[in-house]
């Protein structure tokens, strides 16, 4: 969730906790599949599992995300969009079992930094 630090230093930890169920239940909605998967990483990190899904597949799903977050229009000051947003690193992989899960996650971590640092409210993928 981009900014959330300043959301919860603006808005407190109570509307912060309910801002991650809102973003939390839009990504559940797209865990349709009995193997897709959505957790909490962090504070305000989540991660989703979508197997057989592909790249393109993983984009345009994680665009579909985006554009929903952005329409709960959830109000934050601090944000230049001025409601709360989220960025993405996704990772598409061909054989999970030839990759350590850590190599995965960092992937994902490398590519939601460089997603931030591009202005955030953005999807990287590789």
């Amino acid at each position: 969730v981009d900014y959330f630090k300043q959301y919860n230093d603006i808005y407190g930890h109570l509307k912060g906790d309910i801002c991650l169920e809102k973003v939390s239940a839009v990504l559940k909605r797209y865990t349709r599949r009995a193997r897709d998967a959505v957790v909490r990483y962090g504070g305000e990190e989540f991660i989703m599992l979508l197997p057989n899904t592909g790249l393109s597949g993983t984009r345009e799903i994680a665009n579909q995300i985006l554009t929903d977050i952005y329409q709960l229009e959830i109000a934050h000051k601090h944000s230049p969009f001025e409601r709360v947003t989220l960025s993405a690193g996704a990772v598409s992989i061909q054989n999970i079992k030839r990759y350590p899960l850590n190599d995965v996650i960092e992937q994902a971590d490398i590519n939601l930094y460089d997603a931030k640092l591009k202005g955030k409210n953005k999807v990287v993928t590789g």
